[in-house]
């Protein structure tokens, strides 16, 4: 056995953090993006929102994947059935938790719950203690405070003592109460936006459902084509401009983050421009209704066209829909790939998908049509398609096989 080394060199595409932010700001839906650029303003204390009345707001159940179905009334029911041992701190416990709000706080002053007040403060202290952190709070500051073990750190100080400068972002003020470094209480902010949840009862609650919103819309204005990015999910914000001279590497690391975000923010706009450009000067008779299918036209062609990778364009497409004068269409399905025609014409897989569609409602129900005689009808219509693609487009539209449509229809 032989053992040697050997330099090798080879070509690779390290993808940097920066550039994988960039990649998933590009794939992002409008929604998805607006929370994220929200949780970035919100935990990058350089950042301020404009137009905004409040400056500062913190994650929300739509922002946080779910990983179970338990309600958070259930979930400390199970709790206190462990910690309270006497039938009196039970019943209490059981009060208090029947009556926290959607958000985990208390829904109202302890003193209504009658009885010893001594004793319902007991109970609610050692509730306060369990899973969620922070459940059982008067307030989001309440909840934050008791999420945070160590009384003397800043972090603690903050929220204690500045709760209105925080959420205001007012750092100078801060540190003028405090009597602490920048870097110091940046930091602290810093780990309260990330790690802390003033609001512990939200994720208990059932994602909602949303209705498809557009990432733009297409237009047809004084004979020529508008093309409209959708903004309004996407929170506007700015880079304090009172450390823009700071020579803190925390404080750099901080306005830099911003900068990057401003810029992946408006290369997603003119990417999607560029490709919603190129769609229109594409489907130009179908968006207007003068054709009912869509000219052929592959990601290939369009990466090429803009000077992108292709792999770029299938992020920038993916789970993106736009509002044409054609209704609102998925943007992925405006690619197509062709076919060639019985007299040499490209057609779209798409026109051949939506004949095959057509062909199959009217067929003899008793009777239906198997893929190889799908394929014949297709070829008389101008249109060769193998039966091995017949097979494939009718899988992609969800269609079932001659013999399960035959079935169905008997039974």
């Amino acid at each position: 056995m032989e053992f040697r080394q050997e330099v090798k060199q080879d070509q690779r595409l390290m993808m940097t953090p920066a550039m994988q932010n960039a990649l998933l700001v590009l794939q992002m839906p409008a929604l998805e993006l607006g929370s994220l650029i929200q949780k970035e303003i919100d935990s990058n204390p350089l950042l301020e929102p404009i137009n905004s009345h409040t400056s500062f707001s913190f994650p929300s159940i739509n922002d946080v994947p779910l990983q179970t179905q338990t309600s958070l009334y259930d979930l400390l029911q199970i709790e206190i059935a462990y910690i309270f041992q006497t039938e009196e701190d039970l019943l209490i416990a059981e009060k208090i938790t029947g009556n926290l709000n959607q958000n985990g706080h208390l829904a109202f002053p302890v003193e209504e719950l009658g009885g010893d007040k001594n004793k319902i403060e007991s109970v609610l202290k050692k509730i306060q203690q369990v899973a969620p952190p922070g459940v059982a709070a008067k307030n989001p500051q309440e909840s934050l405070l008791l999420q945070i073990n160590n009384k003397q750190s800043l972090a603690y100080k903050i929220i204690e003592s500045c709760y209105n400068e925080f959420l205001q972002k007012r750092i100078n003020q801060i540190q003028k109460k405090l009597q602490e470094s920048e870097d110091k209480i940046i930091e602290a902010i810093y780990y309260i936006r990330k790690t802390l949840d003033p609001f512990p009862g939200r994720h208990f609650e059932h994602c909602p459902t949303y209705n498809i919103i557009p990432d733009a819309t297409i237009s047809y204005e004084n004979d020529k084509w508008i093309i409209k990015i959708n903004e309004h999910f996407i929170p506007k914000f700015s880079i304090n401009s009172t450390y823009a001279k700071h020579n803190s590497p925390i404080v750099c690391r901080y306005i830099a983050s911003g900068k990057w975000l401003l810029h992946t923010i408006e290369r997603r706009k003119v990417t999607l421009t560029n490709i919603l450009g190129y769609i229109i000067s594409k489907q130009d008779a179908y968006l207007q209704g003068v054709t009912h299918s869509l000219t052929p036209m592959t990601m290939r062609e369009l990466a090429k066209e803009i000077s992108l990778n292709e792999s770029t364009i299938t992020r920038a497409v993916s789970g993106k829909y736009i509002a044409t004068p054609r209704g609102v269409l998925e943007l992925r399905k405006c690619f197509t790939s062709k076919l060639i025609s019985r007299e040499g014409e490209s057609i779209s897989n798409q026109t051949a998908k939506d004949l095959l569609m057509h062909l199959i409602e009217k067929e003899n129900k008793d009777r239906p049509f198997s893929d190889k005689i799908l394929s014949s009808l297709l070829y008389k219509q101008g249109i060769p398609c193998a039966r091995r693609t017949v097979s494939k487009y009718r899988k992609e539209l969800k269609i079932e096989t001659a013999a399960k449509r035959i079935s169905k229809k008997n039974y």
